[in-house]
């Protein structure tokens, strides 16, 4: 099944649309599942216009123009914070809508339900608009964040697996990288460990996306979302590449294979393939010998075959 994303390419396998969490396109909204931001929902005290109004845990007080990056604040009380925190705001009734940022409509809104922070890393739980089931984000940076704060999310095609994450940190706006499929704070490590080259953690990556999804959508399947087998193929052919025999078998696998949609009558010669590569890899790293670049040349060839050869492309 091919990514749904709005405008990618029938080929896109991003880990954001039907590939992976079947977000409904622009014309066709699931109206059950669209979260309701109250937009707007105050007057400034001082101009009287319509403003976003949010207050911390701890007394402080934001107002913006409209919600999403950049945020922009409204100048009336951004001039003067203190006064912000102590003045009366009319609170407007409820209107319900789905903002979107000013500066680029591939913003998706977010409704945050749980945000856990530690050690300099954080993991976001929530869903998207107009999805029932939820993602789980791991940010690699501390988030003060909570339940009820407006965010949004964009994909982006070019990195498998992130997405851009805004939303208020201590009602201060942020913009950070994100990654999919964090349910642990150590998942957070092991992506920056794969964006740093690390093989194995690239295939962590990739079981994440891939098995790991298709694991937790099985066991629960009205909270998470089906499996991105093609956004775990990329990780594994990048950690094959690297001569990590674990991902061949990763990417023999049956259901690797229905996943990326490998021709049924390429798949058996293909598996013994794969199999036979990492074998080799394995036994060259062993007991090292001269035999171990003709292996990752080998195991290259493959991963480029399985490319190709992946959707049903010849």
């Amino acid at each position: 099944m091919a990514c749904n994303a709005w405008n990618h390419s029938s080929r896109c396998n991003c880990g954001w649309g039907g590939v992976s969490y079947g977000l409904p396109t622009p014309q066709e909204p699931a109206s059950e599942q669209r979260i309701s931001f109250i937009n707007p929902n105050a007057r400034c005290p001082v101009c009287g216009e319509s403003v976003f109004f949010f207050r911390s845990d701890n007394g402080g007080a934001v107002y913006f123009d409209a919600l999403g990056w950049p945020w922009p604040k409204h100048p009336c009380m951004d001039q003067n914070r203190s006064r912000a925190g102590r003045a009366k705001t009319e609170i407007l009734a409820s209107a319900a809508g789905t903002p979107q940022s000013e500066s680029d409509d591939s913003w998706v809104a977010f409704e945050i339900w749980t945000v856990e922070s530690e050690d300099g890393h954080t993991i976001v739980v929530g869903r998207p608009d107009g999805q029932a089931s939820a993602i789980r984000l791991g940010i690699a940076s501390a988030v003060i964040a909570q339940a009820g704060l407006p965010a949004f999310v964009r994909p982006k095609p070019e990195r498998i697996g992130i997405v851009d994450f805004t939303t208020l940190s201590d009602l201060e706006p942020i913009e950070v990288d994100a990654y999919l499929d964090c349910s642990e704070l150590a998942d957070v490590q092991t992506w920056i460990a794969a964006l740093r080259g690390s093989h194995s953690d690239q295939n962590m990556v990739g079981w994440l996306q891939s098995f790991g999804r298709a694991r937790s959508f099985v066991s629960s399947p009205s909270q998470f979302s089906r499996a991105n087998w093609r956004g775990g193929m990329h990780w594994m052919c990048l950690a094959a590449e690297g001569g990590h025999p674990s991902a061949l078998n990763n990417l023999a696998s049956e259901k690797m294979m229905a996943g990326c949609e490998i021709p049924a009558s390429d798949r058996v010669a293909l598996r013994e393939q794969l199999y036979a590569a990492a074998k080799r890899l394995d036994d060259c790293r062993a007991s090292p010998s001269p035999d171990l670049r003709d292996a990752l040349a080998e195991t290259r060839r493959l991963v480029s075959l399985y490319r190709t050869v992946q959707g049903g492309d010849r």
